[in-house]
């Protein structure tokens, strides 16, 4: 039986660590998701519990299934996948509680500043004191990783070079960054910590990274 590597491994800088904030980030359509998933999936496998957090407008339940089946995941470590949407115009509060109810391992939030941005776009003069807010309720989950020595891994998208709304904070409660992009129609990824940055090239194949040349 294949077994489910995280995407960190697959890119080459080891294993993902515990009670840290990955800020993984770029464009669509690069592999940020598909990160997100092996992630998932590599947790659950070991038999962690997954807490994966996504916007109305995205449903990835159907993915796991998808690459799961490629690496024959059982149906028991499914079971240990839990999904939330956040609904309403503060959400906060309840994913607050779920966190805190499900107790994950593993916390995936995909396009984590989609709450900053609907705030900010539908009432523009609110926007500073929202990103108080926003700032307060990623320290408590930033608290909760660091607390239970958990991980906790966000993602952005981005349409062009310029940082969307939201991405300082989030950025400001991130251990690593992880950049995905292209040049040349060429994949790259680069992984930032409080050291250095270092960037691979890479292929997706059968749902898997493989590096194709680094530096």
């Amino acid at each position: 039986m294949p077994v489910v590597l995280d995407a960190l491994s697959q890119l080459g800088w080891g294993r993902v660590q515990t009670g840290k904030v990955y800020l993984a980030y770029g464009r669509g359509g690069v592999g940020k998701n598909l990160f997100l998933i092996l992630t998932s999936l590599s947790f659950a496998s070991q038999g962690m519990r997954v807490l994966y957090l996504m916007p109305e407008s995205v449903d990835v339940r159907l993915f796991p299934s998808q690459i799961g089946n490629e690496y024959a995941v059982s149906n028991e470590s499914y079971g240990r996948l839990s999904f939330l949407i956040p609904e309403g115009a503060h959400p906060e509060e309840k994913i607050i509680r779920t966190i805190e109810e499900v107790k994950p391992s593993l916390i995936i939030y995909q396009r984590a500043n989609a709450l900053y941005s609907a705030h900010t776009s539908t009432l523009p003069s609110f926007s500073s004191n929202y990103g108080q807010l926003f700032a307060q309720f990623l320290a408590r989950i930033r608290g909760f990783v660091t607390r239970e020595g958990v991980t906790a891994m966000f993602s952005i998208e981005s349409s062009s070079t310029r940082k969307p709304a939201g991405y300082a904070h989030i950025r400001y409660f991130s251990d690593y960054l992880v950049e995905f992009g292209t040049f040349m129609n060429r994949k790259w990824v680069t992984f930032t910590d409080a050291k250095k940055t270092e960037r691979r090239f890479y292929t997706i194949d059968k749902f898997e990274f493989q590096v194709i040349r680094a530096g």
